[in-house]
């Protein structure tokens, strides 16, 4: 496998993955989206709540919230030393204390240790408090997996074939040129296309002899989009599921094992 990476931020990377298979690609893009462990909110313990939204539907909205955090100090509360019951190695308490009139935002939750967890997006509106009311609530946050809930998803993954092109002689170069939307699309007597191609064929629609330009995936060759949703970086995200593939074939093998 050959990895080239088109652009790169902490929110999203492009990258070319080669001498791969369909199958392989998709496995990828499983483990991106619902096998990375990711911090959320588990649960909510409301001391106070005034406010015109049900319990239910606030703890929903700060459950939903990307935390920021630091993959060496948390642990999967089932892979902890607590065995599950809950300590600063696999847990973290944010707590939220406002009196209205205010509008309440995911900054007003304050956590038990920043260095270690924070909010991603702080803007974020959970709700408004009015003349005398309060609201006084601690939520606690732990790792989990997107195949469990949504709130862990770690990503939006997607991939599509890289694209080729073979070009015949056309009566009009511009026409073929002009009804590619993305301008993907450079005819020089070989023919080249861009990454942005999405092999949508109105260029092979347009072409004049018909079949004169034909455009196809490369068979082995695939683009990846992976946009972070989460509180990990998009590279994070890739490289971690590299890990996951590794162990989880290391796995299988054992098990395949022993059954000789």
């Amino acid at each position: 496998m050959h990895v080239q990476v088109l652009g790169k931020t902490d929110e999203e990377i492009r990258m070319v993955v080669d001498e791969i298979n369909p199958q392989f690609a998709n496995c990828l893009r499983r483990i991106m989206i619902s096998r990375i462990p990711t911090l959320a909110v588990e649960y909510v313990n409301f001391h106070k709540n005034d406010s015109a939204l049900y319990d239910e539907m606030l703890s929903h909205r700060i459950g939903m919230l990307a935390l920021k955090f630091d993959p060496k100090v948390f642990k999967i509360k089932d892979n902890c030393d607590c065995e599950g019951k809950g300590c600063s190695q696999c847990e973290i308490v944010f707590v939220l204390e406002k009196s209205g009139p205010c509008k309440i935002y995911a900054s007003d939750l304050k956590s038990s240790d920043s260095d270690a967890a924070s909010i991603v997006h702080s803007e974020t509106l959970l709700g408004e408090l009015l003349e005398g009311q309060e609201l006084k609530l601690d939520a606690v946050a732990s790792l989990g997996l997107g195949k469990t809930h949504a709130k862990h998803q770690a990503a939006h993954v997607y991939f599509r074939q890289y694209p080729s092109v073979k070009v015949g002689k056309v009566s009009n170069t511009d026409e073929v040129i002009q009804s590619c939307s993305k301008r993907a699309l450079s005819l020089d007597g070989k023919g080249s296309v861009t990454v942005d191609c999405d092999l949508c064929g109105e260029c092979v629609k347009t072409a004049n002899p018909k079949g004169s330009v034909e455009v196809s995936g490369v068979k082995h060759k695939f683009i990846f989009d992976v946009e972070t949703i989460s509180g990990l970086t998009a590279e994070q995200i890739f490289l971690k599921s590299i890990d996951v593939l590794k162990k989880e074939a290391k796995d299988f093998g054992k098990q395949v094992s022993k059954l000789k």
